[in-house]
């Protein structure tokens, strides 16, 4: 923790930088993967697509479409009934996030509203589907490939599987468990990124501002890391995206505008990285942080009476992680005196 001394609706779209090409799209949604020969892959969220993109003759171009379909899940587990508008829609699967396999031959996909993950044959589009956990955010490799983990949202925790049978293998808690009649918010089990060499993963949990390192293997909790801003700090900074480089494990605090630096090995706070409004993604290359800020600078005068989320322009920061150590001082003291804390 850092202390500072006081003195909704309409079409989306994913713009590629370079060259600048606009995919029109009816629904995507948060999940991107790059795959190989040049692909990348994005969940199509209320359209029940994953989409194969790839840049041709200079423009980016929807090359195939994988479909996806809703699942039933138990009763007895949450939401309990489905939660989409089937009154006037087919139910959905409504895929999240997708990660490409390290053979290049499947795509791990999470179905938010369906409870469950399909694994896509690229070459076939065949697709096999296993429950998981409740409203299922994000999927990652773990254990060299061998495991997937999947963040249950509206859990208490993750659910692990082998990669190869899509058997699930167990559920790793944490947080307190929750029921029908919990009231308390659950901890959000929200993003997560493995720990290079070994089984273990970390897990974002945004409501409880809480890191957790979890062995995939022994399917335990290691260890918690505390991402308050300062001590006792009400919950608000809202872990949602991470990445590991060089030792350190850098998490987007959404609540905080702004990036924690943890050393891996200890956990100790290094410093905080300021970012744009609401950081939601994060990527390490070539050295440097990337920093997605998913509301950009923010707003100006609504002259045009547009909807409010058409007028939000998202922000990508590049951070270089050369002079990383040399920085972090001074960031930290400008991201604090920027949350006035």
């Amino acid at each position: 923790m850092w202390r500072r001394r006081r003195p909704r609706s309409g079409p989306r779209r994913i713009r590629f930088l370079c060259p600048t090409t606009i995919v029109s799209h009816g629904d995507l949604f948060q999940g991107l993967d790059a795959g190989g020969n040049g692909i990348v892959y994005a969940t199509g969220g209320d359209l029940d697509e994953v989409l194969a993109l790839k840049m041709t003759g200079g423009e980016v171009r929807v090359i195939r479409r994988y479909a996806l379909q809703w699942q039933a899940f138990p009763a007895s587990q949450y939401p309990y009934v489905y939660q989409g508008n089937h009154e006037q829609k087919p139910r959905r699967f409504y895929p999240d996030s997708v990660t490409a396999g390290p053979e290049g031959r499947h795509l791990y996909v999470t179905g938010m509203l369906a409870n469950s993950l399909a694994r896509i044959d690229i070459r076939s589009g065949r697709t096999e589907y296993v429950n998981v956990g409740p409203y299922p955010f994000a999927v990652v490799l773990a254990d060299g490939g061998r495991r997937l983990a999947v963040s249950d949202w509206a859990g208490p925790g993750v659910t692990i599987l082998s990669r190869r049978t899509l058997k699930v293998l167990g559920t790793v808690p944490t947080g307190p468990a929750v029921g029908p009649r919990t009231v308390a918010a659950g901890v959000h089990p929200t993003a997560m990124t493995r720990v290079p060499h070994g089984p273990d993963i970390w897990v974002a949990d945004a409501n409880d501002d809480a890191l957790v390192e979890v062995d995939t293997r022994a399917l335990k909790v290691v260890r918690v890391l505390v991402d308050s801003p300062y001590p006792h700090a009400p919950p608000g900074s809202y872990p949602d995206a991470l990445a590991v480089a060089n030792g350190d494990l850098f998490v987007a605090n959404a609540g905080n505008d702004d990036v924690a630096v943890f050393d891996a090995a200890t956990g100790a706070p290094r410093g905080l990285i300021p970012t744009g409004w609401y950081p939601s993604a994060l990527t390490i290359a070539r050295r440097a942080l990337y920093v997605v800020a998913a509301k950009g600078f923010g707003t100006g005068p609504n002259l045009r009476w547009q909807y409010i989320g058409n007028m939000m322009h998202g922000l990508l920061q590049r951070v270089s992680l050369r002079s990383l150590s040399r920085n972090l001082p001074a960031w930290t003291r400008e991201a604090l005196r920027d949350d006035g804390f």
